[in-house]
């Protein structure tokens, strides 16, 4: 597809340097925020020059820009509107990209392709796309001898997860986990681990490490079989679950009771008018 855009800039009398590209950095950019990808020839102005950023992997066209303005009429729809140079900084031989509002299918291999009469640069660079991992949500589910601690949690890529035995993070519990990819792309995973709360009173640390943005979320819970025997009970670290749980709990028996009361009521008025 490069080659094919060739013979519209021919009258610049431009080539291209014809030596295969390496890749030569990394770029980790995070999902819905904006990435810089570097590209410069030193000590030239790249003002009346060809720039041209491709997809090295699949040949789309990302970005181009000659007679001295962006003609982005071939550019794959994937990045309309999401790309930019830097006018000013071209005069500096900067022709570096600025890709917007990034999203999981923009990682790959980006080629950055530089043609004027001061010289000729190809540029190679891996892009990698991650989301920083939410909120883990708690899910509880009752045994009769104990509980099922499950956390739940939407990022990319794959994390690391593991359940430690209070803080001593040396030794890692046996767990389950899954992972799942949601309609938006990203991994859900679930981390689940089973407690048997007759055994002791006990601090459960879960950890989830995402170790291309250098994220770690560490969550711990206390339980405690001595004050909700045969159930999990949490302890201070978790009063807000517990509070929530008792409140339903005092809800149901609130309507239970005026439900009793109704019924009576009723049961009363027809044996008044049956007398």
């Amino acid at each position: 597809m490069f080659l094919n855009l060739l013979t519209v800039w021919m009258p610049l009398g431009i080539g291209v340097v014809s030596k295969p590209s390496t890749a030569n950095k990394v770029v980790t950019a995070i999902q819905g925020q904006f990435v810089m990808l570097g590209c410069s020839l030193t000590e030239s102005s790249l003002e009346h020059c060809t720039v041209v950023w491709q997809r090295r992997d699949n040949n789309k066209v990302v970005h181009s820009y000659y007679y001295k303005k962006d003609q982005n009429t071939n550019q794959d729809l994937q990045y309309a509107g999401r790309t930019s140079l830097f006018p000013e900084e071209l005069k500096n031989g900067n022709a570096s990209l600025k890709l917007r509002e990034v999203k999981l299918q923009d990682s790959g291999l980006y080629e950055c392709y530089v043609s004027c009469k001061a010289g000729q640069v190809e540029n190679l660079l891996s892009v990698n796309v991650a989301a920083y991992y939410d909120e883990p949500v708690l899910w509880i589910k009752q045994k009769l001898s104990g509980c099922l601690l499950t956390f739940e949690s939407y990022g990319f890529p794959k994390a690391d997860v593991s359940w430690y035995s209070g803080d001593n993070l040396n030794h890692s519990l046996p767990s389950k986990y899954t992972f799942q990819i949601s309609e938006d792309g990203l991994y859900k995973v679930q981390s689940t681990m089973e407690i048997n709360v007759r055994e002791r009173t006990s601090n459960y640390t879960f950890v989830l490490r995402n170790a291309a943005l250098n994220q770690t979320i560490l969550r711990t819970l206390s339980l405690s079989s001595e004050n909700f025997t045969g159930t999990c009970g949490f302890s201070r670290n978790n009063a807000f679950l517990t509070s929530c749980i008792l409140l339903i709990g005092l809800i149901m028996l609130i309507l239970l009771h005026i439900c009793s009361c109704t019924k009576l009521r009723k049961m009363k008025k027809n044996n008044v008018e049956l007398t």
